[in-house]
């Protein structure tokens, strides 16, 4: 046995960013979008708060990995709008409509939302469908929506 040392393999080397070297996130402040139809927006990786969007139609608009932060979107209409990863807080979605939307990986937290709209655009996919409906009913229990957390109790054994 020899008391020479093994050569240490040479592990990733690691880098230190400066704030200064990290890309920004954009922020939207306090905005109004109100009775409008917006087509084919590209606002992904956005910091979005206190957006109004009432009665707002969305068509074609990709909002992935976005943060919504009291977002009021009643009565506002998503056709074949992409949301991966992003997640809302503190929004209203009542009587928001969902139509073909990709829901992959979204999260909702204390937001008032139309379970029944949302679960026709959720994912296919079952460990991804799965994930998604347990995040709708947390938030269904964190806002006391009861209805829909009957809703949901069968829904992840179904999917």
């Amino acid at each position: 046995m020899s008391n020479e040392s093994s050569p240490v393999p040479n592990s990733a080397e690691i880098v230190v960013l400066k704030p200064d070297q990290l890309p920004d996130i954009p922020k939207v402040g306090r905005t109004t979008l109100s009775h409008k139809k917006i087509v084919r927006a590209d606002w992904r990786n956005r910091q979005f708060s206190d957006l109004n969007a009432l009665a707002t139609e969305f068509d074609g608009c990709d909002f992935r990995y976005s943060n919504f932060e009291r977002g009021y979107f009643r009565d506002a209409k998503f056709k074949n709008c992409r949301f991966d990863g992003a997640r809302f807080s503190n929004c209203n979605f009542k009587s928001a409509n969902f139509y073909k939307c990709d829901l992959k990986f979204v999260s909702f937290r204390q937001c008032f939302v139309e379970v029944k709209d949302v679960i026709a655009s959720l994912p296919s996919e079952p460990n991804i469908r799965r994930e998604a409906l347990q995040n709708l009913r947390a938030n269904a229990i964190e806002m006391g929506d009861y209805e829909s957390q009957g809703l949901l109790v069968l829904r992840p054994v179904m999917a």
